[in-house]
């Protein structure tokens, strides 16, 4: 009998256990479904149109692909359609685009806006839901992307200056190497020389690649190039995003 007893303990114990790691495996469940994006100028520009996700996000849901349509619901239901993009650099994200721009516009979304989004289970297309949307008390611009003009003087000597406040919105104010990536993911690696006049400080690209660069990018002189900085552990990447005129 009170075998019995000790043997109904032990199961007792065990579904115990169990339930509780299943209720564990279902919070994080629901967590990883679960996505914040921050809307910019930048993201939203009819240049850029497109706003990245978390790449643990991508990777947990498999994501990490090209698709042709994706969903953006409101939180009053109505569907925006867009598409997803994969990134085949190291970071292995992917990319809300082709639709970006038009939900935040028709949702009335704003530069700085923190939206909260939630992948929909049981949906033959991927369905992104706006579950809610919040202001977000730091006034400062997305400081990942950059617009450069190019000019003839930059592709001859192969120098090339960087804003001033993007350098310093990303703590880059000594000598930096950085990682450039095209449209094609080829990579080149440059320094960017760091020089301090005063109060002033000028960063610009100095290296002969970066002629390459705008031409494997269909980039010539008089256009502006936006490139997206990428922080990968320890390595910097400029990703190329788009070209416009200037």
């Amino acid at each position: 009998m009170a075998g019995e007893v000790m043997k109904d303990s032990v199961i007792m114990v065990v579904i115990g256990k169990e339930k509780k790691k299943f209720m564990v495996e279902l919070w994080q469940r629901r967590l990883v479904m679960e996505f914040e994006v921050k809307v910019t100028h930048s993201n939203m520009s009819a240049g850029i149109n497109r706003v990245k996700l978390e790449k643990k996000f991508t990777t947990d849901n498999d994501l990490h692909k090209n698709l042709e349509k994706i969903v953006l619901m409101n939180k009053e239901g109505e569907v925006y359609y867009a598409k997803l993009k994969k990134d085949n650099s190291q970071t292995r994200g992917s990319a809300i685009y082709d639709g970006w721009r038009d939900f935040c516009l028709n949702n009335k979304l704003e530069d700085g806006d923190i939206c909260l989004f939630k992948l929909l289970q049981n949906e033959e297309i991927p369905t992104f839901k706006l579950l809610s949307y919040r202001k977000n008390d730091d006034e400062q611009l997305d400081s990942h992307y950059v617009t450069l003009l190019v000019t003839e003087a930059s592709l001859e000597d192969g120098k090339q200056h960087i804003p001033i406040g993007f350098t310093r919105a990303n703590n880059l104010t000594k000598k930096w190497k950085v990682t450039l990536v095209d449209k094609n993911d080829e990579e080149y690696d440059i320094t960017v020389d760091v020089k301090k006049d005063r109060s002033l400080v000028y960063s610009r690209i100095r290296s002969p690649k970066w002629k390459d660069f705008c031409n494997a990018n269909d980039v010539n002189a008089g256009e502006k190039i936006t490139l997206e900085l990428i922080k990968e552990e320890e390595k910097l990447m400029l990703k190329f995003i788009c070209k416009s005129q200037a």
